[in-house]
């Protein structure tokens, strides 16, 4: 949506920002990369239980929902970006990446459609779901 209304020069700088902040709230022992257009992966080590995971998550997303002032050509705009979580757990959900894959983005299209921040693969775990 940002590309088609602001151009690819905002929705890059947007991307930049976003990226920076998601490797502000990783621990040395995290990895976070671009997966592809606007998705991101986060890879967790050491969680030792789904609430751990539950206070990741709602600390990425208020990271990424702070205002993204951006100022280019003549456009001057403050983007909040709501981002959207699948999150899958190894060996719970899947032990190979593609299966992990899978799973967290069957979560992430459910946290969009329920407008949650993040939503767990397990049905149990629906009522972490949230904003």
């Amino acid at each position: 949506m940002i590309n088609d209304s602001y151009g690819h020069d905002v929705g890059d700088l947007v991307l930049q920002i976003i990226a920076g902040r998601l490797k502000e709230t990783t621990r040395d022992e995290d990895t976070v990369c671009r997966h592809g257009g606007d998705e991101f992966l986060y890879i967790l080590m050491e969680i030792e239980s789904e609430q751990d995971l539950v206070i990741v998550a709602e600390k990425i997303i208020r990271a990424v929902q702070v205002p993204c002032d951006i100022g280019v050509r003549d456009i001057s705009i403050s983007l909040i970006i709501n981002p959207s979580i699948g999150i899958s757990i190894f060996p719970k959900d899947g032990t190979t990446s593609e299966a992990l894959l899978d799973v967290a983005d069957k979560a992430m299209y459910r946290a969009k459609q329920n407008k949650y921040g993040y939503s767990f693969s397990s049905d149990h775990n629906k009522g972490l779901s949230r904003q």
